[in-house]
């Protein structure tokens, strides 16, 4: 079952964010449940879902109103993310 783990939380951030560009409205009132959804995605370590979590999580600031310092905080931690899977490729 574990196998399947990555590759379910990739395709379910997938839908949650379709679900949040195409509804926002019809989802208000779900806010709290999706961004605890994707944010939780954002704490795993080097995984494909970390990425679809950041898109996922991106799209909800897009569609619903957030505290600037939670948005900077997200887009900080996403330059991270992509500097350190750069770092490899510098060290060949």
């Amino acid at each position: 079952l574990r196998a399947f783990d990555e590759p379910l939380s990739a395709e379910l951030l997938q839908l949650a964010t379709i679900l949040i560009r195409h509804l926002p409205v019809e989802l208000v009132k779900h806010r709290k449940e999706l961004i605890k959804f994707g944010w939780n995605h954002l704490k795993r370590e080097d995984s494909m879902a970390k990425y679809y979590a950041f898109v996922n999580v991106s799209r909800f600031f897009e569609a619903y109103l957030a505290p600037d310092k939670i948005i900077l905080q997200v887009y900080v931690a996403l330059l991270r993310a992509c500097q350190s899977d750069g770092r490899a490729l510098v060290r060949e």
